[in-house]
């Protein structure tokens, strides 16, 4: 699933953005205000970021992996990295750094992020692509 929240006030993405959308047993996929944009770092450290009520509701749904299209899932600017702690905590993936999730359907693929074999990293990069007219 792509969760389309362009145009937000505020950074925060709470509980009501993610309601409308099924997410259990889906990886989902936000988009935010990067879009196309993904290079431009004052994007990047302006992006949308899920909030306490919007992680919590991802984990109670049973979203088995959230990817975003900016730098990080947490908000950087207060050094807390709730997000992370809470989505990994419950056995959810993240993917971050995504690109070009403003070209795919809201629905309708297949998203795969295959990681290279390595042991003992908390971070490491993905080959992330999408398969069209899948589910």
């Amino acid at each position: 699933m792509v969760v389309r929240a362009e145009g937000m006030s505020g950074r925060a993405v709470d509980r009501q953005t993610f309601v409308p959308i099924d997410v259990s047993g889906k990886a989902s996929s936000c988009t935010y205000r990067v879009g196309k944009a993904l290079g431009n770092r004052q994007i990047l450290r302006g992006a949308l970021v899920p909030n306490g009520s919007g992680c919590a509701f991802l984990k109670e749904q049973g979203a088995v992996l959230v990817g975003i299209d900016s730098l990080n899932i947490d908000d950087t600017s207060n050094g807390t990295r709730s997000v992370h702690t809470n989505l990994l905590g419950a056995g959810i993936p993240i993917v971050e750094h995504l690109c070009n999730l403003h070209q795919l359907p809201v629905a309708r693929f297949t998203f795969t992020a295959a990681p290279v074999k390595v042991k003992g990293m908390g971070t490491f990069p993905v080959r992330a692509f999408a398969r069209l007219g899948a589910e």
